[in-house]
């Protein structure tokens, strides 16, 4: 999440949004919901539409538990 994070605070505003959707990602992944829903909501102000930001966002609203992300790996 350090490589993220510091790639969100570095990235010009037309270049946020993929850093600012992978740390939304990984925070949830590692527990951090507060921390993803800011990179998501960073991620979408930048690309309205973007589909990376928009699913971690699904995840966050339904309380989905990063456990699940198992399930998706296993296929």
């Amino acid at each position: 999440m350090r490589l993220w994070t510091d790639a969100v605070q570095r990235a010009p505003d037309a270049l946020v949004a993929e850093p600012a959707a992978l740390l939304g990602l990984a925070a949830w992944l590692a527990g951090q919901g507060a921390l993803s829903w800011c990179a998501v909501q960073r991620c979408l102000d930048a690309e309205p539409d973007h589909r990376l930001a928009h699913l971690v966002a699904h995840a966050l609203s339904r309380a989905v538990p990063p456990s699940a992300w198992e399930l998706v790996e296993a296929g």
